[in-house]
């Protein structure tokens, strides 16, 4: 069972902190914290979404089967989710490079510059 008043407590949270960072916009130590603290705070509302999810979709029987997979609508006041079931096929590149070659793989694979940011306590 999900216990709600820690979701509540998160987006009060994101509230305070959205106000107090809102008036030292240009403070990069507040923008820092406050993005680290969102950050957290998505990864915990992501769990409630991720259980919520599973318990809605645990049971579902689907009503259309196509080539692509399996589909169902579970209506609700405002939304309706579509709940579906496919097969996904991905590559193995490690047995790809071994078996045609490093160079080979790299010849033919897209490349991209990815920038990321790692937030971490201070304390």
């Amino acid at each position: 069972m999900l216990d709600l008043s820690k979701l509540e407590t998160i987006t009060s949270v994101i509230g305070i902190d959205a106000a107090r960072v809102g008036a030292n916009w240009n403070d990069p130590k507040q923008c820092v914290d406050f993005a680290a603290r969102l950050r957290q705070s998505i990864a915990e509302l992501s769990k409630f979404e991720k259980a919520l999810t599973a318990d809605l979709t645990g049971g579902v029987e689907f009503e259309k089967e196509t080539a692509q997979g399996n589909s169902v609508k579970i209506p609700g006041i405002e939304f309706y989710a579509s709940v579906t079931e496919t097969v996904r096929w991905s590559l193995d590149t490690k047995a790809v490079k071994a078996e045609m070659g490093a160079e080979w793989y790299d010849e033919r694979c897209k490349m991209a510059t990815v920038r990321g940011v790692k937030y971490f306590d201070v304390k």
